[in-house]
């Protein structure tokens, strides 16, 4: 399977091609050497195609091996003589993602790595620190109390919890994710998390409003521009709002009207194109959603890598510190009270 990033160096080579006037087949034949995986046979499937003099918008349009988001924006591009410049948009707008996703796997990786080793702690405290200081704790007291008994049962079932509960929030959570997971997106598991779901919703809208923007700057038609730009959606129902309000304005129906009643539509979409109605503004209100929703996504990105690990270092450190004391000085207090009782 092709990904982003393989698509984004076949559009980058399309482009510099399309600039400079040269033949497209052996171009593409000649970048095929340098990539790897799946883009080097489609590559060379395109460049066969060309090279039989099968025309460049009908060559894409029947290539199978591509997606087909990315054979529909090639091909518009083509009929409005803005190859290049649409190429160029899907890049930058893919470059983005790119780039946003790769920093929101950057601010999940330090909490993750945290609870590794918080359960990796635990389990060393539970099978070798514990039961000395239970046994201590027992000869010091009457009647023990609680944590001794649940140490004694944890350290005897630990062959058992230790791996269990990692495999049973591994399994839950694939459960979530393939059941109830709307929002499956690259970075897999994680966008079964509420928040984690939020961040990935503004980087892809801030992706599509991008698109959306260079394809209306394109002069690609607005629906075409709104059927391609909505395949960056995350939300299925944003994209059949979108699908929907394209198949309106192919009809005739005002773009006002359309995004007026069709619910489901990017709420940012829906006001601006609400109020809008000349081509200028409407991109330029575009740039601006994308934009802010990229700034919140980097920010709540940023939260996660930062805010989150420091809160849970806080609460591990403080939960390990009430722990302490209480299996240190529990036993003294308790020694005290009955050498006070002493007559």
């Amino acid at each position: 399977m092709i990904d982003s990033a393989q698509l984004t160096r076949l559009a980058t080579e399309l482009e510099i091609l399309l600039r400079a006037n040269s033949p497209l087949g052996p171009g593409l034949r000649d970048a095929s050497n340098r990539w790897r995986g799946a883009l080097r046979p489609a590559a060379e499937k395109l460049a066969e195609r060309l090279d039989a003099g099968m025309p460049v918008d009908e060559a894409l349009r029947t290539a199978g091996e591509l997606p087909p988001v990315f054979r529909s924006l090639a091909a518009a591009g083509m009929t409005t003589d803005r190859a290049a410049d649409v190429l160029r948009a899907y890049s930058t707008s893919t470059r983005q993602l790119l780039d946003l996703r790769e920093r929101l796997l950057r601010g999940l990786m330090y909490p993750a790595i945290i609870l590794i080793l918080t359960y990796g702690l635990t389990i060393l405290l539970i099978h070798s620190v514990l039961p000395q200081m239970a046994s201590m704790v027992g000869e010091f007291s009457r009647v023990p109390p609680r944590w001794v008994h649940f140490v004694e049962k944890a350290n005897a079932t630990l062959p058992v919890w230790s791996w269990a509960i990692p495999l049973g929030l591994l399994v839950a959570s694939w459960l979530v994710h393939f059941l109830f997971g709307r929002h499956r997106s690259a970075i897999g598991i994680w966008g079964s998390f509420p928040f984690v779901r939020s961040v990935l919703s503004d980087i892809h809208s801030s992706t599509a409003s991008s698109l959306l923007a260079a394809l209306l700057d394109c002069e690609v038609p607005l629906p075409l521009a709104l059927s391609l730009a909505g395949e960056s959606l995350t939300s299925r129902r944003a994209q059949a709002a979108v699908n929907a309000i394209a198949d309106d304005l192919r009809k005739g129906v005002p773009a006002q009207h359309a995004f007026r009643e069709r619910a489901g539509a990017p709420p940012l979409w829906r006001a601006l194109f609400v109020r809008e109605r000349e081509a200028g503004p409407l991109r330029a209100g575009l740039r601006h959603i994308a934009e802010v929703l990229a700034l919140r996504a980097r920010s709540r990105a940023d939260v996660l890598g930062r805010v989150i690990p420091v809160l849970l270092i806080i609460a591990v450190g403080g939960l390990t510190v009430g722990a302490y004391g209480t299996v240190v000085f529990g036993p003294l207090v308790e020694l005290w009270e009955r050498i006070g009782a002493q007559p």
